[in-house]
């Protein structure tokens, strides 16, 4: 964006040189014997121009940051917001399959089928932006994937039931770091 505006401002610049000197050269043939007045002219004409594309550049750099700065926050309250859903549903689906180990091993999945959530992260995914660590966005597709084992019909072993949970847990923890830096 910055080279754009500094194309656009030398473009400037130039083209106002181009019009100041052939401002000056008519001002020098119809003033007939008084050059001085006309240089100065002139010279006054290009310092003029100088002055306001420098201050042009700086208001356009200023709103082009402010433009920037806004996105950013934008993005990262945006984020914050999804985080919180995927969170408050992974701290669920923790509780609920550290509640029903036995449950599910004794045959009875149907119990979690329905009670698993997942809209959040299926809705949500894809807008967790680049102020989320890529740990973060990892370990949670690890542990979603894993969930959809646990729902399919083959079921799974108890050492990978008991590493879902595990994961859950470290899930959590990496999105309350994650929560709170994009709250600061």
């Amino acid at each position: 964006m910055r080279a754009i505006i500094l194309i656009i401002i030398v473009s400037l610049i130039v083209g106002a040189l181009i019009v100041l000197s052939v401002y000056m050269i008519a001002n020098i043939k119809t003033s007939g014997k008084d050059y001085l007045s006309a240089i100065v002219g002139g010279v006054g004409g290009v310092i003029g121009s100088f002055i306001g594309a420098i201050v042009a550049y700086i208001v356009a750099a200023y709103q082009v940051q402010k433009t920037f700065e806004l996105d950013k926050r934008k993005g990262q309250s945006g984020n914050y917001a999804v985080l919180r859903l995927v969170k408050v549903e992974i701290d669920t689906n923790h509780r609920l399959l550290s509640s029903s180990k036995s449950q599910y091993f004794a045959g009875r999945r149907d119990l979690l089928v329905g009670l698993l959530g997942r809209e959040n992260w299926e809705k949500c995914s894809t807008l967790i932006g680049q102020e989320v660590e890529d740990t973060v966005v990892s370990q949670l597709s690890s542990v979603y994937r894993k969930m959809r084992l646990l729902e399919s019909e083959t079921g799974m072993p108890e050492q990978t039931y008991d590493r879902l949970v595990s994961d859950l847990s470290i899930c959590s923890s990496l999105l309350d770091t994650a929560l709170n830096q994009l709250k600061n």
